[in-house]
């Protein structure tokens, strides 16, 4: 606290050096606030720091702020030439209060800036570590696909073995039932349980019978393997034909095996992309067999592959 007192005349109160300078408590309160500090100092020494509700709401009503204007409250006589002139004290503050602000704001500019400085560089640096995934990832899928390509010769070595261990008939002569599907001429199909014992003619007559009016003249045709059954061949068991646990039978009449057809018109053709495989049974026979347009000696000749 200093005291002034004049000379010849009553002594002066106590000035205290909040009455001439902002209150730095106020200054920073009502900045973090948001106001402008020189907005802020005005209204500190236009208030007097009355208090910070003073303060709020002369900045409320001056927002612009006003010319300070802070009067003498120090009684000076002729001799007192050390006394500090307040106002210029006040104009010293507000010039380092302002080089502070500024130096602040240089400050925050710079941590900004390496803040953005750290942000492109983090991403960057995750970009980069994307790119490598991507490319470690091709280089594994790549490096799967080789080794898959490397096991196919083994895939292909078992799936054709070089010694078949022959087909045992161990279901097929357990089984007492025998379920034929036998195929007309008509296109019809026609299903028939035997017994495993029954021979093929017991099946002929069958058919004769119910199927074909009485007429005996066919042949029965297997398709695997390919094989014809009539007349002597027909005394055998449907076990010993391999037809048990079932089997199927096309019926092929004997007046037209081996006729030869006119051919049916271009519009007319016959799609075998929707023929059923008994269909194109039937197809194969009414062609016939067809020879091999390579001689036996260039077959031989040909390229062989073994898998072993």
């Amino acid at each position: 606290m200093l005291s002034l007192k004049k000379p010849g005349g009553p002594p002066s109160r106590h000035v205290s050096i909040f009455d001439v300078l902002p209150d730095p408590g106020f200054v920073q309160q009502l900045t973090d606030m948001g106001f402008h500090r020189e907005l802020v100092e005005q209204a500190c020494l236009h208030t007097k720091n009355a208090s910070l509700q003073v303060c709020l709401d002369w900045m409320m009503e001056n927002p612009d702020g006003a010319a300070v204007d802070v009067p003498s409250t120090i009684e000076r006589g002729p001799a007192d030439t050390n006394v500090p002139d307040p106002q210029m004290a006040t104009s010293v503050k507000v010039e380092s209060v302002r080089s502070a602000v500024e130096e602040e704001k240089r400050a925050h500019a710079e941590k900004l800036r390496k803040i953005e400085v750290d942000k492109i560089r983090a991403e960057k640096k995750q970009a980069e570590l994307e790119r490598e995934r991507v490319r470690r990832a091709i280089q594994e899928d790549r490096e799967a696909a080789r080794l898959k390509n490397a096991r196919v010769p083994a895939t292909v070595t078992s799936a054709f073995p070089t010694s078949v261990a022959p087909p045992t008939l161990s279901s097929s002569s357990s089984s007492t039932t025998c379920s034929l599907q036998i195929r007309l001429p008509d296109g019809k199909t026609v299903k028939g349980d035997f017994r495993p014992s029954d021979s093929l003619r017991l099946v002929h007559d069958f058919v004769a019978a119910h199927h074909l009016r009485g007429n005996p003249s066919f042949r029965f045709l297997t398709a695997f393997p390919k094989k014809e059954y009539a007349d002597s061949s027909l005394a055998i068991t449907l076990q010993e034909a391999d037809l048990v646990p079932r089997g199927t039978l096309t019926v092929i009449m004997d007046v037209a095996k081996g006729v030869i057809k006119r051919a049916v018109p271009t519009d007319a053709m016959v799609d075998t992309d929707r023929m059923s495989y008994e269909q194109r049974l039937d197809l194969g026979d009414a062609i016939g067999p067809a020879s091999s347009p390579v001689p036996p000696a260039q077959r031989q000749a040909l390229p062989t592959y073994e898998f072993s």
